[in-house]
């Protein structure tokens, strides 16, 4: 569900205002433009991000993965900081 509605993540996570799929690659890949929520203060200013996102599940088991990448349908925007991520993996298992 999380992944399903990508688009819709600046509605519940106030670190994002944002979200739009870029690019679907099979079924559980898919590139994303993410422009981030104001921060107090706002010392850095706008950021956006480019990230490839992948989404797997195995039983009650669901992995997340991304890391930044490049597209050229979003190059770097004016007013906006480019920001990366590392690779990243979150683990969703129940208890």
């Amino acid at each position: 569900l999380l992944v399903d509605n990508m688009e819709q993540m600046g509605e519940w996570n106030p670190n994002v205002k944002q979200v739009k799929i870029l690019q679907k690659i099979g079924q559980d890949t898919m590139i994303t433009h993410e422009i981030s929520g104001e921060t107090p203060g706002n010392v850095v200013g706008p950021r956006d991000f480019v990230s490839v996102r992948c989404a797997k599940r195995r039983g009650s088991t669901c992995f997340l993965a991304g890391m930044s990448t490049q597209h050229p349908g979003m190059p770097e925007k004016k007013g906006f900081v480019r920001a990366e991520n590392g690779p990243t993996c979150i683990v969703m298992r129940p208890r």
